[in-house]
């Protein structure tokens, strides 16, 4: 994997998910993500963990065995490859919706506790330690100006990301705690009233219908749902 990406933070607003809870919200489980919209980007995407969608898949959705790559020009994906046909097919078909090959989504995985992604699509393998772009809808507001039907995220392992000029990279693999304080300028994705949460298309559902993730109350007992 090899990714040069712009950032716009004054147009398009970072998304934390920390798992902190408020009264009277449910939160997503389990929590360890930090995503925006890139300004540009450019280069390979070699997905080796898993990818999730926001659509039923009855597969195995882990990608170990046979990683995707994705050529990403301009923001949009022109090529992609992957040695599990049936895997290739469905990304393929993903991308080629309506503005399905546009990259909606930078995110980063920072849930240390999560060593193995899981075959279920699911966004557990969102917060394994790693980068991952989400093709199709963004995940702004009105200041990006598409929709799409799909959003298909494919998840790397770990990785190293350089900032500007910083001398030493952020190791994506050796995600340690932090105790500052969190920035202001994120868009807070940790609670959610109850009823929103239950009506929105938080994760992928197995063919069964049975939930691949987890929501607690703010009393942290866990409702699967």
């Amino acid at each position: 994997t090899r990714l040069d990406v712009a950032l716009d933070g004054d147009r398009y607003r970072w998304i934390s998910n920390r798992g902190i809870g408020r009264p009277g919200s449910a939160i997503i489980l389990p929590a360890g993500e930090v995503a925006t919209f890139p300004a540009a980007v450019e280069g390979t995407l070699v997905a080796d963990v898993a990818f999730n969608v926001n659509t039923p898949f009855a597969g195995d959705v882990r990608l170990a065995a046979s990683p995707v790559t994705v050529t990403v020009v301009k923001g949009r994906a022109v090529e992609m490859r992957c040695a599990d046909r049936a895997i290739e097919g469905f990304v393929r078909r993903c991308l080629e919706m309506p503005d399905g090959n546009r990259v909606g989504e930078l995110g980063f995985g920072t849930n240390f506790a999560i060593t193995t992604p899981v075959a279920a699509n699911s966004h557990i393998n969102e917060r394994f330690p790693g980068i991952h772009l989400g093709f199709g809808q963004h995940n702004q507001g009105p200041t990006v100006d598409y929709r799409s039907e799909r959003h298909l995220d494919l998840i790397a392992r770990g990785g190293l990301v350089w900032v500007d000029d910083q001398p030493e990279p952020l190791d994506l693999s050796a995600l340690a705690s932090s105790s500052l304080p969190h920035p202001d300028c994120t868009r807070d994705e940790d609670a959610f009233a109850p009823a929103a949460t239950l009506d929105s298309d938080c994760c992928g559902l197995d063919p069964e219908g049975t939930p691949a993730c987890a929501i607690a109350s703010a009393s942290g007992s866990p409702q699967r749902h």
